[in-house]
């Protein structure tokens, strides 16, 4: 009996060493011939040997699918710091932020408005839902997450400094949609319906406050939505596998109309300049939300018959929404909520938008000081 147990040891030893081995290679081709692999890891979650190694290892997918499908057989509500929900959704739980650091993070969001209010440029907040729905959690029994909680928090403190905002959970609610529906299992993401979604809301704001903007362009009925079933598996999916809950489908509109945009010296349609369509036509799930590049900014429209320059701040959920600033303004300007240091006075003097949005996730956002930073350097 004993010699089994050495025979069986032994075997997993030699197999974790050859996988190692494997593993080397690919990291190896990583550092000296900079090949990128696509498998999705946060450097945040890890350090960076650690993330890095974690990305190549040799058949890392199979061992996550295999350990993440047992642990569903067997009604396994969490792995690898992700928790099922009752309706199979996965999650991050949030923990509690202190009143103090809400309070502080709104007061820098203050100083865009109050910047946005002399200029006379119109300016909304828009906070994105977290995944878990304030009137249905779906949590499971003795789980806690306090994102609801730091959410409403900080938005009393947005209303209470008279700064404009939409609150999409209230939206969502209100209009009677399931916000389960709008959002990935697999990923803490809204999905193609919610962005579009999002835009009619944002699209009502810009009526309100006079910014024009490309109609036709703005329509529902001028989209063909392509459904790519299966395609995405998102953050918590990676971590998971795709046999702990099911893969998602993966949404993006057409335009059913010619579109022109450049970027620097580059011209071409909507699909030549804004998707990465290898991401699209991969054979298995993957972390498709890049499909859609984050950073093509500036942005020209040659299509549309307007002058309005409109600067987005945003994290990663702005990208289902940006598509659609960029097919109805002239020109469309991005830049990342993880780098709000860059925003100052004469950053924004010299870009001179028509009309600025802040489009956060607030429970990813709030208490990370790299994200409240706007006007700091001055």
């Amino acid at each position: 009996m004993v010699l089994k147990y050495r025979t069986e040891a032994v075997i997993f030893l030699l197999l974790i060493f050859v996988f190692g081995i494997c593993s080397d290679f690919k990291l190896a081709d990583y550092y000296i011939n900079n090949v990128i692999y696509n498998e999705y890891f946060n450097p945040e979650l890890g350090r960076k040997n650690e993330t890095e190694y974690s990305k190549v290892f040799f058949g890392k997918r199979i061992f996550i699918d295999v350990n993440g499908g047992i642990r569903s057989i067997l009604g396994q509500r969490y792995m690898n710091q992700v928790t099922k929900l009752n309706n199979g959704h996965l999650i991050w739980q949030m923990e509690y932020i202190s009143d103090e650091e809400l309070e502080a993070n709104a007061l820098n969001i203050k100083m865009v408005n109050e910047y946005c209010q002399e200029k006379g440029v119109p300016f909304v907040y828009i906070a994105a839902p977290d995944k878990i729905s304030p009137w249905d959690s779906e949590l499971p029994a003795g789980v806690e997450d306090y994102s609801n909680s730091n959410i409403d928090r900080f938005l009393e403190y947005i209303e209470n400094l008279s700064i404009p905002f939409i609150d999409i959970r209230k939206e969502l609610h209100n209009d009677g949609i399931n916000q389960y529906l709008m959002f990935s299992r697999t990923d803490h993401h809204w999905n193609g319906y919610c962005g579009f979604y999002v835009w009619s809301k944002i699209r009502c704001w810009m009526d309100e406050n006079g910014i024009d903007y490309e109609d036709t362009c703005a329509d529902e009925s001028n989209y063909t939505v392509k459904v790519y079933n299966n395609k995405l598996l998102g953050s918590y999916g990676q971590r998971t596998g795709k046999y702990f809950t099911c893969p998602d489908d993966f949404v993006v509109y057409y335009p059913n109309y010619d579109t022109s945009l450049t970027v620097g010296n580059i011209t071409g349609r909507y699909e030549d300049i804004l998707l990465n369509m290898s991401l699209l036509d991969s054979k298995e799930p993957e972390f498709i939300y890049d499909a859609f590049y984050p950073n093509y900014s500036p942005t020209i429209n040659n299509s549309v018959n307007n002058d309005t320059r409109i600067l987005i701040i945003g994290d990663s959920f702005s990208r289902e929404v940006n598509p659609y600033f960029i097919l109805t303004c002239k020109e469309y300007i991005w830049s990342s909520s993880y780098q709000s240091e860059l925003i100052s006075r004469n950053s924004l003097d010299g870009l001179a938008p028509d009309a600025m949005i802040i489009i956060h996730s607030p429970a990813n956002n709030l208490g990370m000081e790299k994200s409240f930073r706007y006007f700091s350097n001055e």
